[in-house]
């Protein structure tokens, strides 16, 4: 067994977005910071990796190409912490950035790992979750950021439609379609304001017509697990859309072959 620990450097591109005629107006205006990590020994992209603004709650979690995106970035200087977890050990480096009004910077970390090695370890796995279409949940989970909703807690509730589930999560609206009943059920995003934020909607990791895909259609009994991001700062970067505040929502249904063996 193998422990890694990790080294991080990075590289800054600052680019200047910033209209006059906004500065003029005296908007108050924030950046963005974007970009993407990779593995210095071979320039592998590398997922999974949290970036966060300290002292926020404004966060991002690299998707399968390394890229991350950092939005409503307040100006000013501030530290950036980036950690990655794995079956071995946490790693963890910081990067300190300043951010003028409404400028994006591009950063380019890369994670140099050395290895360690440490004493043999003994693992039994009684059953193997959340694996396969579902890889990365627990990981996702266990940042604390948005809100998490698993087959134990759907079967302890014994919903009747999957919005009711939706009723008691924080900065979630569950909206009717008025006289019609083609759409069905939708979610609206009650912290990015507006009566039509529509979240993004994504079922077993592929996305849906948020305005058009009726939730209740889903029988709660086919359902494996629900996340919740209330907002875009919230949103890992494998679900999140350029331009949208309105957070996701992601749906995984239950693997049959499970059910069947269950009692």
């Amino acid at each position: 067994m193998r422990k890694t620990k990790t080294l991080l450097t990075a590289t800054l591109m600052a680019i200047a977005l910033a209209g006059a005629q906004d500065a003029a107006l005296g908007q108050e205006r924030s950046g963005a910071v974007v970009g993407n990590v990779f593995m210095a020994e071979d320039n592998s992209p590398l997922s999974d990796v949290t970036v966060r603004i300290m002292g926020t709650e404004i966060q991002s979690i690299s998707d399968s190409l390394g890229a991350f995106r950092l939005e409503g970035v307040p100006a000013g200087e501030h530290t950036l912490s980036v950690s990655y977890l794995n079956m071995v050990s946490d790693v963890a480096g910081s990067v300190a950035v300043a951010l003028a009004d409404g400028e994006t910077i591009w950063l380019s970390i890369e994670l140099e790992v050395t290895v360690v090695p440490v004493p043999e370890l003994v693992v039994r796995i009684e059953r193997a979750d959340n694996v396969g279409k579902m890889a990365g949940f627990d990981h996702r989970r266990a940042t604390g950021f948005g809100s998490f909703i698993t087959r134990e807690e759907i079967e302890r509730a014994r919903p009747s439609r999957i919005s009711q589930l939706f009723y008691a999560v924080a900065g979630v609206r569950v909206v009717p379609a008025p006289n019609n009943d083609i759409l069905g059920t939708r979610l609206v995003s009650a912290r990015a304001g507006g009566i039509n934020c529509y979240m993004e909607l994504f079922l077993d990791g592929i996305r849906q017509p948020s305005e058009g895909f009726n939730i209740d259609l889903l029988p709660p009994e086919d359902i494996e697990a629900i996340e919740v991001y209330a907002g875009s700062s919230r949103t890992p970067a494998i679900f999140a859309r350029r331009g949208s505040p309105c957070g996701a929502v992601v749906i995984w249904t239950r693997d049959p072959t499970r059910q069947d063996r269950e009692p």
